[in-house]
């Protein structure tokens, strides 16, 4: 009886071994833009947690059973780094070092506190805790998403604030108007401490990403060089309260629940089809520039995406360069579950492989669901 039981184990083990390897392998060679393979890459994190397990199980029943999950995780030593960097003993220098060039990326909320639903885009307090953070790192370069400016004829325009009281004297936000009054702008900005030699908002062409953030770029003069920064934000997937709520009276009502999860379902494989077609239309854009580049984004998406890996390319991750742990800057505020993940990193600062990731940090401020990402970069010393 113990030997038939201890065969079925070990048959199981192997079956759910294999089923979690090809998993995990298809999402390690994220290759297609198809919806399927965008939940797979959420799930990347603990597939490769599964199969860590088995392995160690496995050094302890059969060694030799382990291999093929051993040579299975060299194989995708890549994958693994892009999604758990360990870099230990990287403590972050508040003071830059020297010759390099500080950059934040943060998503702002429109200035909403982070337990809210609506925005408070006239709202001093706010500005003043957001700004705090900043002033904190006090970074040569900072885009955001999702900035809001107030009415022209208000004293706590964000924008001014920004300009003349912390001193960033050159910035590019076009923005798109909102309200009747024209009053409001929002959208991606860049703010600098160097000068701006020239700026552009690339549009979307068509109706389809008409509520899509429009990406900018600037050229900055930094040090002697020209250095190409872009801001962009792929589309959200504008889960709603209700959303979250429909999905948590599964236990309740089955129906009702299947009915939520399968909104969310669907609402996640649009998103998955719109950011592969936004990601590839904006690695065009990426191809065509000449200077050392910077992309600092908020991408909605995962490191195991596609869209991630279209838009990296080639290039570098500071936080695959310096950080450690899964590197977690997307805090949900509206779900408990989804607020507990550990995994949602997507906010980055990708860089041309030019640039050497000296440092890189998250801010630890909750103030938005997201936590901006600060990274000092150089250029090699020109001879």
């Amino acid at each position: 009886m113990f030997r038939i039981l201890q065969r079925i184990s070990v048959r199981s083990l192997i079956l759910t071994n294999a089923l979690t390897a090809i998993a995990y392998g298809i999402a390690s060679w994220h290759l297609s833009d198809r919806p399927l393979l965008g939940f797979l890459s959420l799930l990347l994190p603990y597939l490769l947690l599964l199969l860590v397990c088995h392995l160690l199980g496995w050094l302890l029943v059969k060694p030799l059973y382990a291999l093929p999950t051993l040579f299975l995780l060299i194989a995708t030593h890549a994958s693994i780094r892009q999604v758990l960097p360990i870099h230990p003993g990287q403590d972050f220098s508040q003071a830059p070092p020297e010759g390099s060039l500080r950059v934040m990326t943060w998503n702002l909320r429109s200035f909403t506190p982070f337990d809210k639903i609506f925005s408070e885009p006239g709202n001093a307090i706010r500005h003043g805790f957001l700004f705090d953070e900043v002033q904190r790192f006090s970074p040569d370069v900072v885009c955001f998403q999702e900035l809001t400016d107030a009415a022209k004829e208000s004293s706590e325009d964000p924008v001014d604030i920004l300009r003349r009281q912390m001193g960033y004297r050159y910035h590019f936000f076009p923005g798109d108007e909102l309200g009747s009054q024209h009053t409001v702008r929002y959208g991606t900005a860049i703010f600098s401490k160097h000068p701006i030699l020239r700026a552009a908002q690339v549009r979307y062409s068509g109706t389809r990403f008409s509520n899509s953030e429009h990406t900018l770029w600037a050229d900055l003069l930094w040090n002697g060089d020209t250095v190409r920064v872009h801001v962009m934000h792929l589309q959200s997937y504008r889960f709603l309260p209700g959303d979250y709520r429909t999905l948590a009276k599964m236990r309740e009502d089955s129906d009702q629940g299947l009915h939520g999860a399968l909104l969310m379902y669907r609402k996640l494989r649009n998103n998955f089809i719109d950011h592969a077609e936004q990601s590839r239309w904006l690695r065009g854009i990426l191809d065509t520039c000449r200077y050392p580049m910077l992309v600092c984004a908020d991408l909605n998406n995962v490191p195991a995406s596609y869209a991630y890996r279209t838009l990296l390319k080639d290039g570098k991750d500071t936080f695959t360069e310096k950080g450690t742990g899964f590197g977690r800057t997307y805090i949900n505020p509206l779900s408990r579950w989804m607020g507990s993940l550990p995994t949602l990193r997507i906010d980055y600062i990708l860089t041309s492989p030019i640039f050497e990731t000296l440092q890189v940090t998250r801010g630890k401020a909750r103030l938005s669901d997201h936590q901006a990402v600060v990274a000092d970069l150089r250029l090699p010393q020109k001879e």
